[in-house]
């Protein structure tokens, strides 16, 4: 986050298209920082034990991407 935030005072008019990520940066604070105005898409690999949560149910990863082959992905909002 403050990389970023740095990046952005460094850079004010740089539009960045999306970021990626990789495991051992998830976290709550994190996902938050994303997803607050103006948001960043981004993309991100998950560990099939990690819990998504939709503000109605919890579910692992490994029952929402069950569909998925190898190499696949799914876009969630």
């Amino acid at each position: 986050m403050d990389l970023l935030d740095r990046f952005y005072d460094l850079f004010p008019d740089a539009e960045v298209a999306y970021l990626t990520d990789e495991r051992e940066f998830i976290g709550k604070q994190w996902l938050t920082y994303l997803l607050i105005e103006p948001m960043i898409q981004f993309w991100l690999r998950i560990r099939e034990s990690d819990r998504i949560n939709d503000e109605k149910r919890q579910l692992r990863a490994s029952i929402v991407f069950a569909h998925l082959q190898p190499g696949q992905t799914r876009v969630l909002y």
